[in-house]
């Protein structure tokens, strides 16, 4: 989905290339028109300097737009790229066979709540990868709500996960709240989790398509 999308960026940006080489080389055709104009009819050349004027407006106009246009593409084209970079991170392999792990072992489930965070403390590597998991999607979260990564990429590949665990491992983390004495603590990720689970995107609020 992320190639698509990038597709779709590239051939907007080669067809305003060829737009803008179009227009650029039709403007040097009307200048050497019109200079020719203004040497052959010196009795009209306060029309031929005002037509001048009119094309050297819209020339700016026109280069303003499309600059304007560039612009946006290629920040688009850099928010997919920075949420492909955490959907890669989060789908690392070694990660993932944790995660897995954590799902069957230590789901608030299959094993009282309060006991959870002692379960999971256990063992390092099993604390690692949670703290590595939640990490990841507090610094989407943060990425999401400043521009910086596409919402709707990241949704679409991550959305499941992101809800499931923190659904999963909310007494976790609460008992890492209380014990750090800082309800902060995964505050952004939550607000992630709440807003797509309700079936909104977090950084436009508006409603994802098909949530329901």
């Amino acid at each position: 989905m992320e190639k698509t999308m990038s597709e779709d960026i590239g051939v907007l940006s080669r067809i305003n290339f060829f737009i803008n080489i179009s227009v650029a080389f039709a403007i040097v055709i009307l200048v050497l028109v019109l200079s020719a104009l203004y040497v052959a009819f010196p009795d009209q050349r306060e029309s031929i300097k005002f037509i001048a004027i009119l094309i050297g407006g819209g020339s700016a106009i026109y280069s303003a737009y499309y600059s304007g246009a560039g612009l946006r593409s290629r920040i688009a084209q850099e928010k997919v790229t920075h949420s492909q970079e955490f959907i890669n991170s989060v789908y690392d392999v070694n990660l993932t066979k944790f995660r897995i792990k954590l799902g069957k072992d230590f789901d608030s489930k299959k094993i009282p709540p309060e006991q959870q965070y002692a379960k999971i403390s256990e063992n390092d590597e099993t604390v690692a990868a949670v703290r590595i998991s939640f990490n990841l999607f507090e610094s989407l979260s943060i990425a999401i709500q400043h521009g910086y990564a596409d919402e709707i990429i990241a949704h679409k590949a991550l959305g499941f996960i992101i809800c499931s665990m923190f659904r999963q491992f909310s007494p976790y983390i609460e008992t890492v709240r209380s014990k750090n004495n800082n309800n902060l603590i995964y505050c952004e990720v939550e607000k992630l989790a709440s807003a797509w689970s309700s079936g909104k995107y977090l950084f436009s609020g508006k409603a994802i398509p098909n949530s329901k």
